[in-house]
């Protein structure tokens, strides 16, 4: 797909990417019912949207960390640690980072070798189908 800053965690570019075939890492805040949006809470969604197996709820703030804990979302939260674990026992790695089968590699650089990653996070995901 590729960069789209102005379609970022917009659900309908959301919805578009799963209808490919692709897992979606979001970046959600919480505060008097859920939103995303990179810097700031800036599309609402209902809480349904967040419920699909193929997302990857990045938390923003304590609140939507507690929140999305109690509602077992697939989830985690970082700020610029090396590693973190999600709720479903993955590894998600600061970009260059090593890891293994159960890491994310987050933002590989071009011709980085991914093979023993369990997936990337990328906005060129086509590129490591």
């Amino acid at each position: 797909m590729g960069p789209y800053p102005s379609r970022e965690n917009a659900p309908d570019y959301i919805l578009e990417a799963i209808r490919l075939g692709f897992d979606v890492e979001v970046d959600a805040w919480y505060q008097d019912g859920w939103s995303l949006g990179h810097d700031a809470p800036t599309h609402k969604v209902d809480a349904k949207l967040l419920n699909s197996p193929r997302l990857w709820v990045h938390c923003k703030n304590y609140p939507a960390l507690e929140k999305a804990l109690e509602s077992k979302l697939h989830c985690f939260y970082h700020t610029n640690e090396d590693y973190v674990l999600t709720s479903r026992q993955y590894i998600w790695a600061f970009p260059g980072m090593p890891g293994g089968e159960r890491t994310i590699c987050v933002l590989p650089d071009q011709g980085r070798d991914v093979s023993g990653f369990y997936g990337v996070c990328t906005d060129y995901a086509a590129r490591f189908r």
